[in-house]
């Protein structure tokens, strides 16, 4: 697991928890502008194609801002990006006059794939663009924010804490791109392109920690689920004493929803089939299409979990339908079929009882299910149910099936 500092995300990196680097919100001065973060004759690696402030054209030779656009060497192969005022103080913090502003940022990353994107930053929106299978394009759109001290905070054991009041705090807009080189599980590593993540919490954890729910022996095959943890930690208040409220944005990709949540059919999932939870504050989930959108805001800290966890995508149940007694050893079971929430459904199964007999089951993929071996001159009840690849539905309401001889 890394650490995600918000803030300079382009300063230098101390070792903490576990090794993992962090980024210091200490940060040098930089009086002058680096041009060759630009798509120049002098750049190298990652570069910036293009940006603008509340529609206006910046370029590497503006006088107030610079992009700073630097890529990390090593198997993560990620690609840092800032936002800087051209001064002699602290060229990351933006002043809180720029809390209204706009960006819109292009980098061009060459052959690194741009599968998460971390932005410091609200009203955050992502588009990648692939040139071609080995050269894409990121443009990030987004607003600064106001951001804490995250130097007030002890990360030297698993579970971070923050001081309660903030020593200092600055604005800030600053960008991570990574490829997550380092990720073992290709299947997952191939899933998590398309996942955004913007906060304004000063210590966060991306990518997430996947936690298996599964109780050994206490679920049944292939109902195993997982959940994201994303730990989060913030000073209580402000400076001025006034309370800190955190915000949370996470889209999830489809892909990632089958890799890690069994949740194949991402089209139908309901907002029960994928919950979210942060301690104190509000959390939703909604469709955006190709992926799942998790909001969380106005969390208050010292530290919290963002907690995303697979809820019920069992498909509805059906209703029963027609059933007839076709002969002494068979019957017919008719039904409405069920809607998807999560999970395809790949057929029904029947089941007819009867008192001191046992159950007999019959599937079919669609249309109505024959049941047999049933047993001349007893009566049975019969339901109905809904198989889908990661859940079944509960059985319908039963329905009786008169004897025959």
């Amino acid at each position: 697991m890394r650490a995600r500092i918000v803030g300079v995300l382009a300063a230098a990196a101390a070792a903490v928890v576990a090794g993992a680097p962090v980024v210091s919100q200490a940060a040098p001065a930089r009086p002058h502008k680096t041009t060759t973060s630009w798509c120049d004759a002098g750049a190298t690696g990652a570069c910036v194609v293009s940006a603008t402030r509340n529609g206006v054209a910046v370029t590497k030779d503006d006088p107030s801002w610079d992009i700073i656009a630097s890529t990390v060497t090593g198997a993560s192969k990620d690609v840092l990006v800032s936002i800087q005022r051209v001064t002699d103080g602290d060229p990351y913090d933006l002043q809180t006059t720029s809390l209204t502003d706009v960006w819109k940022v292009t980098i061009a990353m060459g052959a690194i794939v741009p599968r998460v994107v971390f932005v410091a930053g609200d009203g955050v929106t992502v588009d990648r663009q692939p040139v071609d299978r080995t050269d894409y394009d990121v443009t990030i759109t987004a607003s600064p924010v106001v951001t804490t001290n995250q130097n007030d905070c002890d990360q030297s054991k698993a579970t971070w804490t923050c001081a309660t009041k903030a020593s200092s705090e600055r604005t800030t807009l600053s960008a991570e791109i990574t490829d997550y080189g380092s990720w073992v599980d290709p299947v997952q590593r191939a899933a998590f392109y398309g996942m955004d993540f913007s906060t304004n919490v000063a210590l966060t954890t991306i990518p997430p920690s996947i936690v298996s729910t599964e109780t050994p022996g206490g679920l049944p095959p292939g109902a195993a689920t997982h959940e994201l943890d994303v730990q989060l930690a913030n000073q209580h208040s402000h400076p001025d004493s006034s309370t800190f409220l955190g915000f949370v944005h996470l889209v999830i990709p489809n892909a990632f929803l089958k890799a890690v949540y069994g949740i194949d059919d991402p089209s139908t999932v309901t907002a029960s089939g994928l919950t979210a939870s942060a301690g104190v504050g509000m959390a939703k989930v909604s469709d955006v299409g190709s992926a799942l959108r998790v909001d969380a805001t106005g969390i208050t800290f010292s530290q919290r979990f963002l907690k995303v966890k697979r809820g019920s995508i069992a498909p509805t149940t059906p209703k029963i339908g027609k059933v007839h007694r076709i002969g002494a050893t068979k019957a017919t079971v008719g039904y409405q079929p069920s809607k998807a929430r999560g999970s395809k459904i790949l057929g029904y199964t029947a089941r007819c009882s009867a008192p001191h007999h046992l159950a007999l089951t019959a599937t079919r993929t669609n249309g109505v299910i024959t049941v047999t071996r049933l047993l001349p001159g007893v009566a049975y009840t019969c339901a109905v149910r809904a198989n889908a690849k990661h859940a079944k539905s509960a059985f319908s309401k039963p329905k009786k099936a008169a004897a025959l001889p």
